[in-house]
């Protein structure tokens, strides 16, 4: 998946354009799941979220990588594991939590819109990617 589409799309459109993009497929993904209760869209919108993650962290190892001094390499690399299984450990008890209240499409909704600000940060911090746009030569 990396060399036929992450590394193209983010040569033609950059590191925050694609990240950006990234994550409003998980938006978009999330967002149709919460509506739809078709199992062939679920399934589809499924697939395409899974596509987003593959894209999201092989532009995320690439870009922690090219911002981290060779010394502290491992340390990163911990601590951002770390703070990933804990952000899914913590994202699943709180999709329980709003499934049990207000149904099983409620934890969809949610993580739709967290996807969505999250891309407007991202947008927000374009220039924090230009850096890293011509490191790959």
């Amino acid at each position: 998946m990396r060399r036929v589409v992450t590394g193209p799309v983010r040569r033609r459109a950059g590191y925050g354009w694609t990240v950006v993009g990234a994550l409003l497929v998980g938006a978009g993904s999330f967002a149709v799941i919460a509506v739809s209760g078709n199992v062939w869209v679920v399934g589809f919108c499924l697939a395409a979220y899974i596509g987003h993650a593959v894209v999201w962290n092989v532009l995320a190892a690439s870009i922690r990588q090219k911002a981290t001094p060779a010394a502290l390499m491992g340390r990163v690399g911990s601590v951002g594991r770390l703070v990933g299984i804990g952000g899914l450990s913590a994202g699943a008890g709180l999709g329980g939590v709003l499934a049990a209240q207000w149904g099983y499409r409620a934890p969809f909704a949610v993580a739709a819109g967290l996807f969505v600000l999250c891309a407007l940060l991202v947008a927000a911090t374009f220039g924090h990617f230009r850096a890293f746009e011509h490191a790959d030569g």
